[in-house]
């Protein structure tokens, strides 16, 4: 016990103090007086004191393990979390000679459990908030989690109506797109970096769009636990390029047949070229300016 700085305590089989208890007293500024019997109960949290005395008073009548969290207070006044545990020890007639336990001090633990939790909640606020749909499947290919925009993408009412179904199953891909996402997937578990991909993606209205899929891979204690994706509806995109590349083809086009009138237009300013020429010329220029 002194050498893990735990403090150590025993009991008579009743479960009261009989005994100094030096490391105990130690941390909490109490006298020997003060702690006898039940009076190591006045150290706790007034918060705690209910529930720790109603588990010590069972584990006293059932002669079974004695474990707990509380808060102690340390001689400055400042409270510190505790894991208590305890054992009875028996007589050789199966009665209970007294008790011995420790007190692991674990407020160091609680704050960074505190904090992982914090950071864990404000991760899953900003997830569900986010404008992209994120979606999270297992190393197995199952999906683990949903945020709202993913399910608006998709036309789905909750997550619980996704959660759980394997992610090549769910009905938003083309038949023919399955194979290069297994593949993807595939590629993304052995750890190779993948850029973000388009594919149409269909409703379960039955309606289709275009999504930009950006996938991740999860890792967790150095092993990869799975990957999360992160799609973005560019449907409104896609059609303002379509737009552009129509527009593009359309002036090319046009620019091909100025170009052939053009070229028309000089051929019939020569005043020296035949017919035969001039007709030969005119049908070598048509064919471009027509494709």
């Amino acid at each position: 016990i002194e050498v893990t700085e735990q403090l150590g305590w025993t009991t008579d089989a009743n479960g009261e103090v009989v005994e100094d208890l030096p490391s105990f007293r130690k941390f909490t500024g109490q006298t020997y007086e003060e702690i006898e019997g039940h009076g190591w109960l006045k150290a706790l949290h007034p918060d705690d004191v209910e529930q720790v005395t109603r588990i010590w008073k069972e584990a006293i009548a059932t002669k079974s393990k004695y474990e707990v969290e509380y808060r102690l207070r340390r001689n400055d006044g400042v409270y510190r979390y505790f894991t208590v545990r305890g054992v009875p020890v028996p007589k050789e007639d199966g009665s209970i000679r007294e008790w011995v336990g420790t007190c692991m001090d674990v407020t160091e633990r609680r704050k960074e459990e505190q904090t992982l939790k914090e950071s864990e909640e404000k991760y899953r606020s900003l997830v569900e908030l986010a404008p992209d749909g994120i979606l999270a499947v297992s190393a197995e290919g199952i999906v683990t989690s949903a945020n709202g925009s993913a399910l608006e993408l998709v036309g789905y009412d909750s997550a619980e109506e996704i959660v759980g179904t394997p992610f090549m199953e769910l009905k938003t891909m083309r038949m023919e797109d399955i194979p290069k996402f297994q593949s993807m997937f595939k590629s993304l578990m052995n750890g190779e970096p993948l850029s973000p991909v388009e594919f149409f993606y269909v409703r379960r209205d039955g309606t289709s769009r275009w999504a930009e899929v950006h996938p991740s891979l999860l890792i967790k204690d150095g092993k990869p636990e799975g990957a999360q994706v992160i799609m973005r509806d560019v449907s409104e995109r896609k059609k303002v390029e379509e737009e552009k590349s129509r527009l593009l083809q359309d002036l090319q086009d046009s620019v091909k047949e100025l170009n052939c009138l053009y070229g028309m237009s000089r051929l019939f300013e020569k005043s020296d070229i035949s017919l035969d020429d001039a007709l030969q010329k005119t049908a070598n220029l048509l064919p471009p300016a027509m494709q």
